[in-house]
């Protein structure tokens, strides 16, 4: 039996189209992260332009959402400009644990806006409203897991 060019080129587009299936479903973001027992409904930051924006220029985040950043064992430098509302960042690392957290950062002032960077290199950064973290009792260690 011979096959002609066409229908081989036909099978390895459909092998493709498979694996980019599994390889999406297998891999989803994640839509909830949990430090704890506390859990957060997440805007996912992974793209260097959303990194760049974060929630800058908004007038508030829901008390049960944060935003998540996403690195491969990275040292990122967050900072607070153009930001309307304090927040707490949460520093995770690859062994999905909280290895610090910056509480209660305030907008910057338009001419000193410090960067603060992470003691160690992480996978994740959550942004939640300031405050949080203390309300819930969160520390270096804590568990953390994605739904």
């Amino acid at each position: 039996m011979r096959f002609n060019g066409r229908f081989l080129i036909g099978i390895f587009s459909i092998a493709i189209l498979i694996l980019i299936v599994i390889f999406n479903t297998q891999n989803p973001l994640p839509a909830q992260v949990c430090i704890s027992e506390t859990c957060f409904n997440l805007e996912i930051a992974e793209t260097l332009q959303e990194k760049a924006l974060g929630l800058s220029n908004r007038v508030s985040l829901p008390e049960d959402n944060g935003m998540l950043f996403i690195y491969s064992d990275d040292v990122p430098g967050f900072w607070m400009k153009d930001m309307n509302f304090p927040l707490d960042i949460i520093w995770i690392n690859s062994e999905m644990k909280v290895s610090e957290i910056v509480r209660g950062i305030e907008p910057c002032e338009p001419d000193f806006c410090p960067v603060v960077y992470p003691a160690e290199g992480v996978i994740y950064v959550l942004e939640i409203n300031a405050g949080l973290s203390d309300l819930h009792g969160f520390q270096s260690g804590d568990a953390v897991y994605f739904k």
